[in-house]
């Protein structure tokens, strides 16, 4: 999700989105000569071997991915109180990650939203999630569980508490078309790595000031299929390898056509794809397809070669790299191996395309 950093006041806007990391990349612009469906002999269209060194995504090696995100209860609250934040009792993420509350979480985050949370969960499950405006942040970095809003940080720097309480004023912000979100994560970057969230909302009939986060904060339910995906056939042992997906992008947002959708079944939207990841694995083929592995698919690898998109909408697998630097140098018969294609601004926790990779003559 992205993140305006604003105040009543004439606070610098930040945009920030859900990324990752970062090597180069090769790429082909409009109007430069770029790989083709015809280009050469051996390449994976109808299933082929790339042995050309030529892999072009489609839909008929992509897995599909459903989510539905949900704040079930929002927390009454007091208006223009110092409110109380608490997440103690959050030992497993909405992803269903194990979390420590203290060592795992450095960013504490207090965000308006001026949409219903109905309209909330419904932009955040179709990806179309706005802005909100963000009150107060906190940096525990893995030292505290807990804060008091006048504890907490605006985003320009100290302004008198009673600015910081006009963002809670229910005149101006009266609940049903006005919410509030406590977000705790990961990384320092607000809205990236996010591990759980609570909604909460003004309530003049309440002396409630206390915010608790819990394990049931926030609910995810998805569900996946790879009956109908078929796998990537690439030389075992060669790096040299081309993904283009430029066959699947669309211009439109409406887009409808089952070869210009992502796993999620959105449009695959043009320049969208940020980051190609190949990972290794020893769990089986079968193991990997199952529900619960899917989200934690980066925790199960033992190793992950990651390359960024600057451009385009080609990558050459040889520039990926893993975390210590060591270059990709394509896959073997003896480990199971993951190609995705990520999306790191979408709200959707899935790869937007993800494939099998299996080696071939």
């Amino acid at each position: 999700m992205t993140f305006h950093m604003i105040s009543k006041t004439l606070f610098p806007s930040l945009c920030i989105v859900l990324g990752l990391a970062c090597v180069a990349c090769s790429s082909s612009e409009p109007g430069e000569e770029g790989p083709t469906n015809g280009s050469g002999g051996g390449n994976n269209v109808d299933g082929g071997c790339a042995s050309n060194g030529y892999v072009a995504a489609s839909a008929t090696y992509n897995f599909s991915f459903w989510s539905v995100v949900e704040l079930p209860n929002l927390t009454q609250v007091k208006p223009g109180s110092d409110l109380s934040f608490d997440w103690s009792a959050v030992t497993i993420d909405f992803l269903t990650k194990p979390m420590d509350p203290a060592a795992d979480i450095i960013l504490a985050t207090v965000a308006l939203w001026e949409i219903t949370p109905e309209q909330f969960a419904t932009q955040i499950n179709d990806d179309t999630l706005g802005t909100p405006a963000v009150a107060a942040f906190l940096k525990p970095e893995g030292r505290r569980t807990a804060t008091r809003l006048f504890e907490m940080e605006p985003p320009a720097g100290p302004i008198p508490q009673e600015q910081m309480l006009s963002f809670f004023d229910i005149d101006v912000y009266p609940p049903g078309n006005n919410f509030y979100t406590f977000i705790v994560g990961s990384d320092l970057t607000p809205g990236k790595k996010s591990r759980m969230i609570a909604g909460f909302e003004l309530n003049a009939e309440t002396e409630n000031t206390q915010v608790i986060l819990d394990n049931n904060s926030t609910h995810l339910d998805y569900g996946v299929d790879f009956s109908r995906s078929q796998p990537t056939l690439i030389p075992a042992g060669t790096a040299d390898i081309t993904v283009d997906w430029s066959g699947m992008e669309t211009t439109s947002r409406s887009e409808t056509d089952p070869g210009k959708l992502n796993a999620a079944g959105l449009p695959f939207m043009k320049r969208s794809i940020t980051q190609v990841r190949v990972g290794r694995y020893t769990q089986t083929e079968d193991e990997l397809k199952q529900r619960e592995a899917v989200l934690k698919i980066d925790d199960l690898a033992d190793a992950t070669f990651t390359g960024s998109v600057e451009s385009g909408a080609t990558l050459n697998l040889s520039t990926l790299k893993d975390p210590n630097g060591n270059a990709f140098t394509g896959i073997d018969s003896s480990h199971t191996w993951i190609l995705a294609l990520i999306n790191t601004d979408s709200n959707n926790p899935a790869p937007w395309y993800l494939t099998f990779l299996h080696a071939c003559d």
